[in-house]
């Protein structure tokens, strides 16, 4: 689970990275992994809060928050794509080839107050909104 965590959190940053054009910022994500469903049938998921941005340290020794500007469906889709290739090659490296069955969705949520944004990668239950 830890690798498949490693794999979302590498191509969510990768985004930020391109949308806020900071080259050496950092994201920042409070994620955990949840073993059952609502049902407690065994359905293993992640739920990550990203913050929209990168944070990168400036003039005297400063931080300050470089936005990666708003998050468009087609972003999603790529992030999705993205990280459902890597954990397939991932998973057919760890595993010698044997098939597997993925679902992976990716939803953005925005709370009511304007900044930030969160980016949640949520189970397949949840349905995702492109509210302000």
């Amino acid at each position: 689970m830890r690798a498949v965590l490693h794999i979302l959190l590498r191509v969510i940053e990768a985004r930020l990275r391109q949308g806020s054009r900071c080259a050496r910022g950092r994201q920042g994500v409070v994620s955990f992994a949840q073993r059952f469903g609502g049902t407690l049938n065994a359905h293993v998921h992640f739920h990550c809060c990203v913050i929209d941005g990168m944070f990168a340290v400036g003039e005297g020794e400063q931080v300050h928050l470089a936005g990666a500007g708003a998050l468009t469906p087609e972003d999603l889709a790529a992030v999705r794509h993205q990280v459902r290739a890597r954990v397939l090659r991932w998973f057919a490296h760890s595993t010698g080839g044997r098939p597997i069955l993925i679902a992976l969705q990716v939803a953005a949520f925005w709370p009511r107050v304007p900044t930030p944004g969160c980016l949640k990668v949520a189970d397949s239950g949840h349905r995702g909104t492109n509210a302000p």
